[in-house]
């Protein structure tokens, strides 16, 4: 597996970035050959939606970090947070079609990659265009008869005001998936023990239905319906006890034995709910199927694509036959979606075909990257994932780190031919909306799980796992911190023996280019910016196994272990890779006596080469 990732990476290292070069060269000058970042024809994707300060009558903090913004049509968006499983704000589109600022770390820098998102939480996504209904930063659900608490749950981090604190205790409820069809996402989590199938549909000349279906629960469940517009009719189905509290709408459900189907309709008409209840009947069965009965490996080959039209793109052979060869594989630009393609992750099926994912949030499937690479197929398989930068396969499964946690990415089964279903696998490790904290790497752990690197920059308040190294478990239900202290890691695995190493990024504490060797609750000397000269170290730093110059390698990404390679004297070699001036360098460790790596040293591998 090492080889073929590594002489893959050869591959591409120089196509991903010649793009990028030349359309941060030209623009402003020339107009971009990019579409728009939010598809008008997908149904959703993720952002950070920042929906405070709307005015008197809605909640005046209301912050979604790891958002799922919806389309649901005649210019309507809503947006789910599945921490707390809350519908945050449904809004009306301005009367030029905007909706949303554009502003986040991907979007932003999507048609000009040099404009990035400013450090911290002070330039987030606002909303544009006219709220219907929003709900504050509390759980969207209740579970018994004791009153709904207008408050958040979940464990503060060690800055109070943060709201990037991760998921509900798991005995509240817990954020499964996102299904989608051709122009409509649902999701599907549960609420206490109790599985909710959730979707949401413009309606009539300005409103929206909300449908849910309930599976059997023993207990009072009460939804938070959310704030409204000031004049707009909130209704329900039969059965649903209304009621409103400090602004808030509130719906309550009787426990019940059997499966409950209720719609909450927001100035929505009696023709608006017949369109829904129809259309919510139409695709029960379509949105159980997705939910509950999960795609078999096969999938990956036998789907129906949404996109259905592969791009086929050519690759340049090494001219000559010497000791490192190194081919370069075209990416897929231009394509029929004027897609960018800035590759963030990829790896490999059993068949040799490969699944790479783009900072930009989507996943294309690449076949023929065998033999002489006459035809190289990309496939865009699904998009709308929120910046992610690292994806593993296991076991022919597809796994994408983004900053909603890891994603199990899967085609539907029948009858959602053309579905696709985003199964959250773990989402346990916070996420904050810093701009800066990245989901900047994942690596598979021998036996089973994952580490998982994040980034560290802090230019406002902190999160309880900003700049760390996780171990996930094998079964996604837990994980552990492994270590702490670091500013942009990218790390690497050997499969042989489990080491766990990590490169970091030059900067503040920082003052070249480090390679670790990370040991259980190592602590690796990063602190915020903000904090200058008065920042508290809390225990020793660990040193690197080697400092790597900054003019050398400006930029570390991770690390591969070429174990079971072809590749002569860097057969078992530890590689890793540099990036902003593309480069691979051979890492020489001397572990001294005791075992402990206490000195090392790189060579670069391509300096000179092609």
């Amino acid at each position: 597996m090492g080889t073929v990732k590594f002489t893959f990476c050869l591959a591409l290292i120089v196509s991903a970035c010649a793009p990028l070069l030349a359309q941060d060269k030209d623009h402003g000058a020339i107009e971009s050959p990019w579409g728009t970042y939010a598809e008008d024809d997908f149904p959703f994707f993720s952002q950070t939606v920042d929906a405070s300060d709307l005015g008197k009558g809605w909640p005046k903090v209301n912050l979604t970090p790891r958002g799922l913004v919806l389309n649901l049509g005649k210019g309507m968006h809503a947006c789910f947070d599945p921490d707390l499983l809350r519908l945050a704000l449904v809004w009306r589109e301005n009367a030029d079609g905007e909706f949303l600022q554009m502003n986040g770390m991907g979007p932003g820098s999507y048609r000009m990659p040099s404009q990035k998102a400013p450090s911290g939480q002070g330039r987030l996504p606002k909303v544009i265009g006219e709220p219907l209904l929003g709900t504050g930063v509390y759980a969207g659900w209740s579970i018994g008869d004791g009153g709904t608490k207008l408050e958040d749950p979940r464990q503060r981090s060690v800055d109070p005001d943060e709201v990037g604190l991760g998921p509900l205790p798991v005995e509240m409820g817990k954020f499964c998936r996102i299904t989608f069809l051709d122009d409509q996402a649902s999701v599907s989590y549960f609420v206490g023990t109790a599985m909710v199938w959730d979707s949401f549909s413009a309606a009539g000349k300005g409103g929206f239905v909300r449908s849910l279906t309930l599976e059997p629960h023993d207990e009072v469940l009460t939804l938070v319906v959310g704030a409204v517009a000031k004049g707009t009719v909130v209704s329900a189905s039969p059965g649903v006890i209304l009621s409103e509290r400090e602004g808030l709408w509130l719906a309550k459900l009787s426990p019940t034995t059997a499966e409950s189907k209720i719609y909450i309709g927001v100035d929505a008409d009696i023709d608006a709910w017949k369109e829904a209840r129809a259309k919510a009947q139409g695709n029960k069965g379509k949105a159980k199927a997705s939910a509950k009965g999960i795609t078999v490996k096969a999938s990956y080959s036998s789907l129906q694509p949404r996109w259905p039209k592969p791009v086929s793109t050519k690759a340049t052979l090494a001219a000559e036959q010497s000791g490192l060869l190194r081919d370069e594989i075209g990416l897929p630009v231009p394509n029929p979606w004027k897609r960018n393609v800035r590759l963030s992750g990829f790896d490999f099926f059993s068949d040799g075909r490969a699944a790479l994912c783009t900072f930009d949030g989507d996943v294309w499937i690449v076949s023929g990257l065998e033999g002489d690479l006459e035809e190289v197929t990309w496939e865009r398989f699904t998009s709308g994932l929120h910046e992610p930068m690292g994806l593993e396969i296991v076991d022919d499964e597809v796994y994408v780190f983004d900053r909603n946690g890891i994603w199990i990415v899967r085609a539907s089964t029948p009858p959602m031919s053309r579905g696709i279903v985003h199964e959250m696998f773990c989402d346990l490790v916070p996420q904050t909306a810093e701009t800066r904290e990245f989901a900047m790497d994942i690596y598979a752990k021998p036996g089973g799980g994952f580490y998982l690197a994040k980034g560290g920059q802090v230019g406002a308040s902190r999160g309880r796992f900003n700049g760390t190294i996780v171990d996930v478990a094998a079964d996604g239900k837990s994980f552990e911190l492994v270590a702490t202290g670091l500013r942009q890691p990218y790390i690497g695995v050997d499969p042989l023996t489990g080491t766990l190493t990590s490169s970091d990024q030059q900067g503040h504490w920082k003052p070249a280019t480090p390679l670790y060797l990370i040991k259980e609750g190592g602590y690796y000397g990063f602190q915020p910016a903000k904090f200058g000269d008065k920042a508290v170290h809390p225990q020793v730093i660990d040193e690197p196994a080697v400092w790597i110059p900054h003019f050398v390698n400006q930029s570390g990404a991770s690390q591969v272990w070429l174990r079971d390679a072809k590749l002569g004297p860097l057969n078992d070699s530890l590689i890793h890779i540099g990036y902003n001036r593309p480069e691979l360098f051979k890492v020489y460790l001397d572990r001294g006596a005791e075992g402990d790596a206490v000195q090392g040293a790189v060579a670069p591998v391509m300096k000179g080469f092609g």
